[in-house]
């Protein structure tokens, strides 16, 4: 583990106003552990535009292919479960972007999954890493100032993975969540609700009961660990209490993936759920 330093990011490249993406080169050479984006956004008007009023889906794009894709609302909100700001900083102006795992009790595990470029003989290099962020039409002007956490080049291996989907249900009930992709180890899934009524989450792989729990003792118990939960979020988390060996593995032993993987949802009324499935994988060609 090499010395953390922080540098100043070269500018954001395309039009700060409405409608348009925006986009940051990372070069190659380094190995990443986080990006800061300090943010400023201005409407018609005197008054300012908080974060996710101005941007919608950011994207991290390796090697041309984006394995990362939310909304910024969702990544600040994931940053506030994972304890990074407290409930009354409502807008900070400060975009945190994390490809270390965050709030873990060993630093091994937390730089476990930080992007590694620049080495030679790396079976599969990183050769362009990008971020682009989609403004909103609200915006008119704005500043965008970022800086990256670095350290000395490494291999890439294992990395975070961040993949949204949506699901919309009409009543309350019992319903299933089956096609989360298999293959790449899952280390969290986020349900963000479009109003709160997920009452338990269990889940079965090949038929075997791996998680299952009511929405206040999942609170409860990560509250008890090292997680902030948040208002319209469940987590499946398998870091909540600060270790980072353990993840939910969705293939076997012997390489082929597991058969079946079901999220049954009790809810109490109908909803919007939109997952943000957290995976730790190696870079795909």
């Amino acid at each position: 583990m090499a010395l953390q330093i922080t540098r100043r990011a070269k500018g954001w490249d395309g039009n700060i106003a409405g409608d348009n993406t925006v986009e940051l080169s990372l070069p190659i050479g380094f190995t990443y552990h986080q990006t800061t984006v300090e943010y400023a956004f201005l409407q018609a008007g005197p008054a300012g535009l908080a974060l996710g009023d101005a941007v919608g889906e950011i994207r991290l794009v390796a090697n041309g292919k984006p394995v990362w894709n939310l909304q910024a609302v969702e990544l600040d909100k994931k940053n506030r479960y994972e304890g990074r700001v407290t409930a009354g900083d409502a807008d900070s102006g400060v975009l945190v972007i994390d490809y270390d795992r965050f709030g873990l009790r060993m630093r091994g595990m937390e730089e476990f999954t930080s992007l590694g470029t620049g080495i030679s003989d790396d079976e599969t290099p990183l050769t362009t890493l990008t971020i682009e962020m989609d403004l909103k039409s609200a915006v008119v002007s704005g500043t965008l100032k970022s800086r990256h956490i670095v350290s000395a080049a490494r291999k890439l291996g294992l990395f975070k993975k961040l993949r949204r989907y949506t699901d919309v249900f009409t009543g309350a009930g019992e319903f299933e969540i089956d096609d989360f992709p298999k293959g790449d180890a899952i280390n969290a899934v986020l349900f963000f609700e479009s109003v709160e009524a997920i009452t338990n989450v269990r889940l079965e792989r090949d038929d075997f009961v791996m998680f299952d729990r009511t929405d206040i003792l999942n609170s409860r118990l990560q509250v008890d660990g090292v997680r902030a939960p948040q208002d319209f979020l469940f987590v499946y988390d398998t870091t909540e209490k600060g270790n980072g060996q353990d993840q939910l593995l969705t293939r076997n032993a012997n390489g082929t993936r597991v058969n079946d993987m079901r999220w049954f949802m009790t809810i109490s009324g109908a909803l919007t759920i939109t997952s943000i499935v957290e995976y730790m994988g190696a870079l795909e060609f």
